[in-house]
């Protein structure tokens, strides 16, 4: 009974994605899942491909985004964005089975990983990663630096180097592997292995210098990242806070600032109660997650003051939530003598919030499908208004090349033009007639759309080039 109560809001989870997630690309999609993508598989040599892959910042670099859309292309022979969101999600099942590890053994144990579950696979603070694929970046990041963090802490030589692995997989998941690494140094320091922590350290310069050397630690977040007087550090003090309490504040940055306030207090609390002592794994991912809250107010807070409230940076602050429970669990739960009080009063305040992450949660799914098959639409009978922000311009050039080529299809269950905007029937060929035998040059795009092999929608577009001088020439 209690596996069965657990995975309920996990099948709820991936159900909503089959519902609500599409096969249309949104915002970054277009550069990294569709024109990076394509130009990986177009490269003639493994060479070129590598070179594609590894291209860009470490903070564009997502390079587990692109190995599983590659594999995604190499079995089915197109670029599917849906089955990409699918697999990226299931890294919180990883997240889910590194949170049950770490909560402490006992007979209780599979019911109180369960305000777990409530917590890790709401709606509303997901829902952008079930319908936008460039964020399940974040989720590898998170994973990974989990998976670091856990043998990291076990006290084996071939444990370190497993830690040394996942580490560099959080790494070239995003930039946020930085911080796993400086966490993972403070793990041995803390452990006392100070020989390992040294090797730990001439590793972190070893693999970041390449990144350093080409200037391509960073991107154009570089450029945010400004301080010239004390109201710069009071903006990203603010954004710090704010960012770690973001899950549950109803879009409210008071609310938020208040919850971050409460979390920073927490963690001074456990630095007083030397929790490191007795649960280093949760306590680094903790220091992990303080960390990324630093380097995102650096980066992110010249963006606005609010702009800690992108729901993209919301996993984050619900992975800390989620921590204090476990540490909560810790220090309290063994020294309760009503545990069934503690368990049933975790439950029901998890299980609130599940219920109106739940109901809100599947509001913005639903809109946000709504919205992006609307404007596909719309593109196709009007040729614009792709969510592309900020690829506008690019976009209609990107979307074009990814249909003709044919490595991207769209769902063309989800196609809905209006009939009186389709070309009136052509019942003859007579009716084109050529009146100039001189040949002449063009482009045209032809994309189908439809089942292979009986497509019920063809999208011609193209130009005929004059071969006339269509102004005189100057004369002098």
């Amino acid at each position: 009974f209690g596996v069965a109560l657990v995975f309920c809001p996990v099948l709820i989870y991936f159900y909503s994605i089959q519902v609500y997630a599409t096969n249309i690309p949104f915002s970054d999609d277009y550069d990294v899942h569709l024109d990076q993508i394509i130009s990986i598989i177009q490269a003639q040599t493994i060479s070129g491909k590598l070179e594609l892959l590894f291209s860009g910042s470490l903070e564009s670099l997502l390079l587990f985004n692109k190995i599983t859309i590659l594999l995604i292309y190499s079995f089915l022979g197109e670029i599917n964005l849906k089955i990409f969101i699918f697999i990226g999600n299931t890294t919180l099942l990883g997240l889910l089975f590194f949170f049950y590890k770490t909560l402490p053994e006992n007979r209780e144990k599979i019911f109180l990983v369960f305000p777990v579950v409530l917590l890790l696979f709401q709606l509303k603070p997901n829902w952008v990663h079930m319908v936008w694929g460039v964020n399940l970046g974040y989720h590898f990041g998170l994973f990974f630096s989990g998976l670091a963090f856990y043998f990291l802490v076990k006290r084996h030589t071939k444990y370190f180097f497993l830690a040394g692995l996942f580490t560099f997989c959080s790494l070239l998941s995003g930039p946020s592997g930085t911080a796993t690494l400086a966490t993972g140094c403070l793990i041995l320091i803390i452990q006392k292995r100070l020989k390992l922590a040294s090797v730990w350290f001439a590793g972190i310069i070893l693999v970041l210098s390449p990144f350093f050397y080409l200037s391509k630690l960073t991107s154009s977040a570089t450029s945010l990242f400004t301080v010239s007087s004390l109201n710069d550090f009071g903006r990203m003090g603010n954004f710090f806070i704010s960012f770690l309490g973001v899950s549950f504040t109803f879009e409210k940055p008071a609310v938020a600032f208040i919850f971050g306030t409460l979390i920073v207090f927490y963690f001074f609390f456990l630095l007083y109660k030397k929790y490191y002592v007795t649960n280093l794994t949760v306590f680094s991912f903790m220091v992990y997650l303080i960390l990324l809250a630093t380097m995102v107010a650096m980066y992110r807070s010249g963006l606005g003051e609010n702009a800690f409230l992108a729901d993209r940076y919301k996993i984050f602050s619900l992975t800390m939530v989620i921590l204090i429970y476990i540490s909560i669990v810790d220090l309290f739960y063994s020294d309760t003598n009503q545990k069934w009080i503690f368990l049933v009063g975790m439950i029901m305040i998890t299980g609130s919030m599940y219920l109106v992450s739940y109901i809100e949660g599947k509001n913005k799914l639903a809109f946000s499908k709504y919205l992006l098959v609307w404007r596909t639409n719309q593109w196709l009978d009007q040729n614009f208004n792709l969510m592309a922000h900020p690829f506008e311009h690019q976009s209609n050039a990107i979307m074009t090349r990814a249909l003709t080529s044919g490595y991207y299809k769209l769902p063309y269950k989800l196609i809905n033009i209006p009939d009186n905007r389709f070309s009136p029937l052509v019942n003859s060929a007579d009716l084109c007639s050529r009146e100039d035998k001189m040949a002449f040059r063009s482009d045209f795009n032809v994309i189908a759309f439809g089942p292979e092999f009986s497509p019920f929608l063809v999208r011609i577009e193209g130009v005929i080039y004059d071969q006339k001088l269509t102004l005189p020439a100057k004369t002098e």
